[in-house]
């Protein structure tokens, strides 16, 4: 499959997502619906932020490293999106109880960061 097709499919997907999460803004009460409510804005939003963020990382490393090296780099892509957006969906939780602080924020960063140099210690 070309690059074109990966960046179009990843295109065609991130809107859904998007079109879900702005669908659960509008249409969710998150107070009458309770956790299940909640649970579809968070799983709608980690969607949407992952989406946007593999087709950056896919776009950013096809300007870079060509459309071959982005084809390669897919798997990597896909895994930096996955760990940023879970590290932006964990930051949003923890304010949304009220939990985040500057240092909190600061040692989950640290902690997803790790995670990644432990996946990049391991493919060399």
């Amino acid at each position: 499959m070309s690059l074109k097709t990966y960046f179009w499919s990843l295109i065609l997907s991130t809107l859904l997502a998007s079109g879900a999460w702005v669908f659960v803004l509008l249409y969710i009460d998150p107070y009458e619906s309770g956790p299940v409510g909640q649970g579809l804005f968070y799983l709608s939003f980690w969607l949407f932020v992952f989406g946007v963020l593999v087709n950056v990382f896919v776009w950013l490393r096809a300007k870079f490293l060509g459309a071959e090296g982005a084809i390669q780099t897919m798997g990597l892509s896909f895994r930096q999106g996955f760990l940023t957006a879970s590290l932006f969906l964990t930051l949003l939780i923890l304010k949304a109880n009220d939990y985040l602080i500057w240092w909190v924020g600061l040692l989950v960063t640290a902690g997803f960061f790790l995670v990644e140099l432990y996946f990049l210690s391991r493919e060399e």
